[in-house]
């Protein structure tokens, strides 16, 4: 893919030393954003670039119907890179369910066996891999998770981090809100930046959401650490309404969201035709790590807070 520089032009609801422009489109890592700005008055704004303040409602709109979600027959195609360093590719299937902001459940089986599950609730992430010789589960808390971690989690992707760049979670907007937008290089693309205060192990970071000025859905969503660098990057393709149960036609979801954790070289390429909003298909019992442990029956359990090294046969990815 080619990258893409955007312009340097911000218009901010906050200072220009958090949120700056400088990024890349096209999935090439960047530092994402510049050093500190002290004078943001020098910062020259189109006129045309709509505020923060505008944008966040319009994408808000279509977010506002995706509290819930549910996809039965997802396309799960996986590339990451083995304890060689050679590049492995696996389609598999999968079943997505999400209730927000914290409840995640992916659900991953080749030939309707199970493989691995990726899921999480309001305080804690697990992973689950049934595929070796030993089956075994990790288990840790959000707010002690560090990046390091994230290679015993499967494709490196923690599940709060997979339900932002689903593009399900709502921008704030509350008046005190910090955020900013920028044009891409070609215009064809608003950016709409914010701090993530509230990320996986409490260290912040930022997300950048790309969007179509025309519908404001998203065609590319990232999401950068707490020294700005880009980190995971997911693109958007091919939206379609999601079957809701109480409205005829319901907010738009890309039917095709493709996840690269740039660090490692994993990717993660969902295909999601027919979402809905699961209601009468979401389980509970999905987000209960007892729950699938009892179902799934792993030799053995993990927690990753309590025991810093690797545990044998945990995934390398």
């Amino acid at each position: 893919m080619i990258a893409r520089e955007v312009h340097h032009h911000v218009r901010a609801s906050i200072a220009i030393s958090l949120l700056g422009a400088a990024a890349f489109l096209g999935g090439c890592q960047s530092n994402g954003l510049p050093p500190e700005n002290p004078d943001p008055t020098l910062i020259v704004e189109p006129a045309d670039l709509p505020s923060y303040a505008e944008a966040a409602p319009k994408y808000n709109a279509n977010t506002d119907g995706l509290e819930r979600l549910f996809v039965g027959g997802a396309v799960v195609r996986i590339t990451f890179p083995d304890e060689r360093g050679v590049q492995q590719r696996e389609q598999v299937e999968g079943t997505l369910q999400l209730i927000r902001p914290t409840r995640l459940a992916l659900n991953i089986r080749k030939v309707g066996q199970p493989l691995f599950w990726l899921g999480c609730d309001d305080k804690r992430y697990w992973w689950f891999d049934l595929t070796g010789e030993t089956k075994f589960a990790v288990l840790g808390r959000h707010e002690l998770f560090r990046q390091e971690q994230a290679t015993k989690i499967g494709l490196s992707i923690h599940p709060l981090e997979l339900v932002r760049l689903l593009g399900v979670m709502p921008l704030p907007t509350e008046r005190d809100t910090l955020g900013a937008t920028q044009w891409s290089s070609d215009r064809s693309l608003l950016g709409i930046s914010t701090p993530l205060i509230d990320g996986p192990g409490g260290t912040g970071g930022f997300q950048r959401i790309w969007v179509d000025p025309a519908t404001y859905l998203p065609r590319r969503i990232d999401l950068l650490d707490a020294q700005r660098n880009l980190v995971l990057t997911a693109s958007h393709e091919a939206p379609a309404s999601v079957t809701m149960t109480d409205r005829p036609v319901g907010p738009q979801l890309a039917t095709r969201i493709i996840v690269q954790h740039l660090p490692s070289g994993s990717v993660l390429d969902l295909s999601m035709p027919d979402a809905s909003d699961g209601r009468k298909r979401i389980s509970d019992k999905a987000f209960v790590f007892e729950e699938i442990a009892a179902s799934l029956k792993p030799d053995k359990s993990f927690d990753l807070d309590r025991a810093p090294a690797s545990p044998a046969g945990a995934p390398s990815k």
